[in-house]
């Protein structure tokens, strides 16, 4: 995994794209691509950006629907990749 400082970047932009997707109080649907977009600017593999926005759930963001199994959204596409990148979306997003 890549240092702290990294990380600790990725954690904010991460926060900014949540608040700004859930402004008013509104919950948020946050894609795989998004999460994989904010890694790769930040030189990040699409697997690592994965793991550690689930590795933050509860910490940086939380889930209306109560769980990660809950507010998960998978496709038929979404089922051929490997975990941790094998979910579409979450919704019902919130910070935590």
């Amino acid at each position: 995994m890549h240092d702290p400082p990294q990380r600790q970047h990725f954690r904010e932009v991460l926060r900014d794209l949540i608040a700004k997707k859930s402004a008013g109080g509104a919950s948020a649907t946050v894609s795989r691509e998004e999460v994989e977009d904010v890694g790769a600017s930040l030189g990040m593999k699409s697997d690592e950006a994965c793991q550690e926005f689930l590795a933050v759930y509860g910490e940086l963001w939380t889930s209306r629907a109560g769980s990660l199994a809950a507010s998960r959204v998978e496709t038929d596409e979404s089922r051929t990749y490997p975990p941790p990148r094998n979910w579409s979306s979450f919704d019902d997003v919130v910070l935590a």
